[in-house]
């Protein structure tokens, strides 16, 4: 059974979320894209949801997780 729509939104937010934090760098809307599957429109709409909930910033064509994402993320996980 294919996922549903807001299951795959989630799914590609989870991976664009899980590249920023784990690179920490910046990464090109282009590479966000290839890097969750290629398709344009769910990656694109992924990091518009995630601008607008303040884990992630754009700066021109780059996109880096926001200060919150990465203190957060570092609070949930064992470093």
């Amino acid at each position: 059974m294919a996922p549903s729509t807001a299951e795959e939104d989630k799914q590609v937010e989870q991976a664009v979320m899980r590249l920023l934090l784990e690179d920490r760098g910046l990464f090109t809307t282009g590479e966000i894209i290839k890097e969750t599957g290629g398709r344009v429109l769910p990656a694109a709409d992924a990091i518009a949801r995630l601008k607008r909930a303040g884990l992630v910033h754009e700066f021109g064509s780059y996109v880096f997780a926001s200060r919150s994402a990465v203190v957060s993320a570092d609070l949930w996980t064992d470093a």
